[in-house]
């Protein structure tokens, strides 16, 4: 699916913060990552924010350090830290650290 706030191509992993009702997916042929608000679920609903990439419809990447650039991400999240980790597992073989507090 094209860039867009309710498509994913290849969706890979997942990492959920029950408490923030938050849904973090790997968007691995977009190379991004994308947040979803959880607190009302529908099918088709569009993701709320985006990690690797400038705006959910972008294909600009964010500076080189934040960017996505790998396909085969894992994702972990540590809801103490407001962390989430992203693992580029093939070109990218780098792990990321994103601050994603409230």
């Amino acid at each position: 699916s094209a860039r867009s706030p309710g498509g994913l191509f290849s969706p890979r992993s997942l990492a959920l913060d029950p408490a923030r009702r938050r849904l973090f997916v790997s968007d691995d042929a977009n190379t991004r990552v994308v947040l979803y608000d959880i607190s009302n679920v529908s099918t088709g609903m569009s993701a709320v924010n985006v990690i690797g990439r400038t705006s959910l419809s972008s294909s600009s990447a964010v500076p080189p350090a934040q960017a996505l650039f790998s396909p085969g991400r894992s994702l972990a999240l540590n809801n103490t830290a407001n962390q989430l980790f992203v693992l580029e597992h093939y070109w990218g073989n780098r792990l990321l650290i994103f601050d994603v507090g409230p």
